[in-house]
């Protein structure tokens, strides 16, 4: 799905689809954005290279 860029778009799908079974979940679960793609960088490789986390 990154790879073709649609990840955005099938996991708000997909979020969408549990929340009408599913009327429970909290609003705003299962929101993708882009920015929410990405994963932290590891605080020993922070720490060993003074390198900043990604913007979230």
């Amino acid at each position: 799905m990154v790879r073709t860029g649609k990840t955005v778009s099938v996991m708000n799908a997909h979020g969408a689809r549990k929340m009408a079974a599913n009327p429970q979940y909290p609003v705003g679960s299962y929101q993708v954005t882009e920015n929410k793609r990405l994963l932290p960088i590891p605080q020993r490789e922070v720490n060993l290279d003074t390198l900043t986390q990604n913007e979230q």
